[in-house]
């Protein structure tokens, strides 16, 4: 990651965590355990001395500290907050569609869905112009 990139992710990583610190919510669990992820526990860590509970990714599970979601659907996880922590426009929906319908009494966070919307929205406008472009080409 770029140095522009890594202060924009920073940025929406701090403002997530420091809501819900605001709203006395402390314990987190991170999900995915990607860069993104592994960069949202070094903040953690380093700015407000907090470790996850666990973290969660499905191809990396260890069954301890790195989870599948189905493990971590089994644990106790009503004081904890999920950190989607991912903004891979090609795994979008699924990531967060998995979430919700494994945790959905639970508190949950996702970071970057302002930056994966808009870039949704992006490709669908482009989407639009190049088709109205094609029509063009045919009259």
């Amino acid at each position: 990651m770029n140095n522009i990139k890594n202060e924009e992710n920073r940025k929406c990583i701090i403002q997530a965590i420091e809501k819900c610190i605001n709203l006395g919510r402390n314990k987190f669990v991170i999900y995915t355990y990607g860069d993104l992820g592994k960069y949202t526990e070094k903040i953690l860590r380093e700015e407000y001395h907090l470790l996850p509970e666990y973290r969660i990714d499905n191809y990396k599970s260890d069954g301890k500290s790195i989870l599948t979601l189905d493990e971590a659907a089994e644990q106790k996880n009503h004081e904890v907050v999920f950190l989607i922590c991912s903004d891979n426009r090609k795994v979008f929906y699924e990531i967060r569609s998995a979430i919700y319908s494994k945790m959905r009494e639970m508190f949950i966070v996702d970071i970057f869905e302002d930056r994966a919307t808009n870039i949704f929205a992006l490709e669908d406008a482009l989407q639009k112009i190049n088709t109205y472009v094609g029509e063009l080409e045919y009259e």
